[in-house]
């Protein structure tokens, strides 16, 4: 409720405070639970996101030993939610849905597979192993068409909600802005029945602002630029509340600010995306660099042949290492002849690399800090 009402001090206090008397409880479930609810609406505020994903797997873990069957979707959700906004390697991630799936289908938990089925579907489609469009969300693990109806019937909102959010993504990815829009006035404010502050709400004001600017560009409709600016607004405020996963979402939003109503400015414009580019880097959110470098690219494409090369090759490279195969390919379809000389060695980002996945717990997380990841100490 406290961070329900940005009161994030006291909502990281009260999360604090919750671990401790979890784990003097005694109580192996309810220490986890505990983890998993302060972790979800209030510890993320105060904690970059990697350090909290070791904890969120292993109390997904402990509800599956101790058979806590009830809260097993919660801990399941919680802990996939976490790692994809991390922005880390899709491959993982993605081993890991498959065998929860298979987890709470034997346990009959049909909405928790509902669920876990449009993340994975989502990371099928970014991995170019969709079924037609990406855009359409379709593809081995579901049929919108025919969920649609179901959730409908079923009053199942949870299900709709995270449809949409999971097709704006990928028409924002896949460059398609007017289905981008349609998908963000479909979706809930950010508090009051929007999630409050949940594990999703840095990357929600990413691309909601994203998607408002890119309208700005092509229509010069002064109404998106306002709502854009609410959405960056909305970021510094939390910022200054100490939001310790939005500074490099501001920065990007910064960027491609400047790039629609100062695009002359190439000097400033090319030292915030650099910016935004460093911070996403030393934070590890290895998706939200891919984009900065993706965006840069395209302002520089027709400025400057180098840069645009330059940072085209960074967003292959990048977009490559999170697994996204299917978008390096829309870029390299779509933009490819703007590498020059570096196009031949570019191919080699369609086959993106694949960290082993299987459940590893707090030894996969260890290695990937010590990886070649550009990710900061976050024990430190």
């Amino acid at each position: 409720l406290f961070a329900d009402f940005k009161q994030i001090d006291r909502a990281y206090q009260l999360g604090e405070l919750a671990l401790k008397i979890g784990q003097r409880n005694g109580e192996p479930c309810f220490a986890a639970k505990a983890t998993l609810v302060a972790t979800g609406f209030s510890l993320h505020w105060k904690t970059p996101l990697h350090s909290c994903l070791p904890s969120c797997y292993e109390s997904a873990m402990t509800l599956q030993r101790e058979g806590d069957v009830n809260s097993l979707m919660i801990g399941f959700l919680v802990y996939i939610y976490c790692y994809y906004y991390c922005g880390l390697p899709l491959w993982p991630m993605y081993l890991d849905m498959m065998k929860m799936m298979q987890v709470l289908m034997d346990y009959g938990q049909v909405l928790g597979v509902s669920l876990l089925q449009i993340r994975g579907q989502l990371v099928q489609n970014l991995m170019g192993k969709g079924y037609g469009n990406p855009t359409d969300l379709k593809g081995d693990l579901l049929d919108p068409d025919t969920q649609m109806i179901k959730w409908k019937e079923q009053k199942q909102e949870k299900g709709i909600l995270l449809f949409y959010v999971s097709r704006q993504y990928l028409a924002y990815y896949f460059e398609d802005l007017e289905l981008a829009e349609k998908m963000t006035y479909k979706l809930p404010r950010y508090w009051r029945g929007g999630g409050g502050p949940g594990l999703f709400l840095s990357t929600r004001l990413l691309f909601d602002g994203l998607i408002f600017l890119g309208r700005y560009k092509v229509s010069l409709k002064r109404r998106y630029l306002r709502k854009a600016d609410l959405t960056l607004k909305e970021c510094k405020n939390l910022v200054g509340l100490g939001c310790v996963n939005l500074p490099n979402v501001t920065a990007l939003l910064e960027a491609e600010r400047a790039t629609a109503v100062e695009p002359k400015n190439t000097r400033k414009i090319q030292q915030l995306f650099d910016r935004a580019i460093s911070l996403s880097g030393r934070t590890g959110f290895l998706s939200v660099q891919a984009m900065a470098n993706e965006l840069a690219f395209k302002y520089f494409q027709g400025r400057d042949p180098e840069w645009s090369k330059t940072y085209l090759y960074l967003s292959l490279e990048l977009y490559s290492r999170w697994g996204a195969a299917g978008k390096v390919k829309q870029l390299m379809d779509k933009y490819g002849h703007h590498l020059g000389d570096k196009r031949q060695e570019a191919q080699s980002f369609l086959v993106p690399s694949r960290t082993e996945g299987g459940l590893r717990g707090r030894q996969r997380f260890e290695s990937l800090r010590s990886s070649s990841l550009t990710m900061p100490d976050v024990l430190q």
